[in-house]
């Protein structure tokens, strides 16, 4: 690493120390303790079930691309459980050009071989030769769809731990799936405590950097409010792109109605994120029109899921799917998953093929027998 790169990533470190050990907040909180906390909180939520849906809505006309999202309804189910997950997708969009397609993405980690089956959607099999699109890797995938309490309000992270993101630097960059993170340097600091929707919150400032060559250039910035009393959960964000526009937040995030799941254990039932536009921004930054809405419920939320092993492993691969295994990124065996995926439907056929067949030879022999008594009546002779 070049000396000048190395010198600055130094004073921001420093910087980084300093805030946490310093600024110090009428309860006592330093930045370093706050992460504590979160991390402490985070191991309540380790292994967790739940069922969320989520309704996306375009609101603003957009020409430029036919294939744009323009409403969007998933409902999702999420499994941890120790080391393994269980993760479902279903739903369907609908796009500009009046196009619709269904989702379904389907997910099973049992601790050593993650399969993943993805149907429907433009994408999942262009030339209709498939049911689906299977995977078997051996390894653990991360979804971002995967649910985490600390960082449901965070889309960027995915499933990273609030306290990794919090500490940033080489921790965050190599946590497992941040591989696109390596170039990010990231930063927070602890810049006091607000009154959220009457409950006490910490609020946080997190700086993102791209590193290029020796040189940090300034991001992204988030600002991220944690409720104290609610397992120190984010309470509501706002994020800013510094290129697009440093002082108008691009995106604003929150949750409400929080419900115990445990004791003395919090969850939100309830998100929506606002997204400005941000081209419109751009030319009068006091122009501010939402592009567009997502609201997520949650619909079921429980802790220390049971399940038996098979329920992460059995996954069920549809007749006529395309299936392949992968070692390392590699393919090592491809195949057609076994079975006929039109047999209920051909079965279906079949019998209204029978039932057909039947009516017309039914309504032969009738005619035939008409035709035959007919003859004998003109064959016998008059009186």
């Amino acid at each position: 690493m070049p000396t000048s790169k190395r010198v600055l990533i130094a004073c921001l470190m420093a910087m980084y120390w300093v805030s946490a050990g310093v600024f110090v907040r009428a309860d006592g909180l330093t930045l370093a303790q706050v992460i504590a906390n979160v991390e402490s909180n985070e191991q309540l939520y380790r292994d967790i079930e739940v069922i969320r849906t989520e309704e996306y809505r375009l609101l603003v006309e957009e020409t430029s691309k036919d294939n744009l999202v323009t409403t969007q309804k998933r409902q999702r189910r999420s499994v941890i459980q120790g080391p393994m997950f269980y993760l479902k997708v279903t739903g369907g969009h609908d796009l500009i050009n009046n196009k619709s397609y269904d989702l379904y993405d389907l997910y099973g980690y049992d601790g050593e071989v993650t399969r993943r089956v993805a149907a429907g959607g433009p994408t999942t099999d262009p030339g209709g030769k498939h049911q689906g699109i299977a995977n078997i890797e051996h390894k653990r995938l991360h979804p971002c769809d995967i649910f985490v309490p600390h960082t449901w309000l965070l889309s960027n992270p995915c499933i990273t731990p609030l306290s990794v993101c919090l500490r940033g630097g080489k921790e965050f960059q190599n946590y497992p799936g941040n591989g696109r993170y390596k170039q990010i340097f990231q930063q927070s600091f602890l810049e006091g405590e607000e009154t959220v929707d009457a409950l006490r919150c910490v609020r946080l400032r997190i700086e993102t950097f791209n590193i290029q060559g020796p040189k940090l250039i300034p991001n992204g910035r988030l600002i991220l409010w944690l409720a104290i009393d609610r397992n120190y959960l984010p309470m509501k964000s706002n994020a800013y792109v510094l290129f697009e526009n440093p002082d108008i937040a691009l995106e604003e995030d929150s949750v409400k109605d929080y419900r115990q799941i445990g004791t003395d254990i919090w969850l939100p039932f309830e998100k929506q994120v606002i997204t400005y536009d941000h081209i419109l921004l751009r030319k009068d930054k006091n122009n501010r029109v939402v592009r567009h809405r997502i609201t997520e419920k949650i619909e079921l939320a429980k802790l220390d899921p049971n399940y038996d092993i098979s329920f992460f492993r059995d996954i069920e691969i549809p007749a006529g799917s395309a299936v392949y295994e992968l070692e390392k990124g590699q393919i090592v065996d491809s195949y057609t998953q076994p079975g006929d995926p039109n047999a209920r439907t051909s079965g279906r056929y079949r019998w209204l093929i029978v039932v057909l067949v039947i009516l017309v030879l039914a309504l032969a022999g009738v005619f035939i027998w008409w035709r035959v008594r007919h003859a004998r009546r003109l064959s016998v002779p008059a009186a």
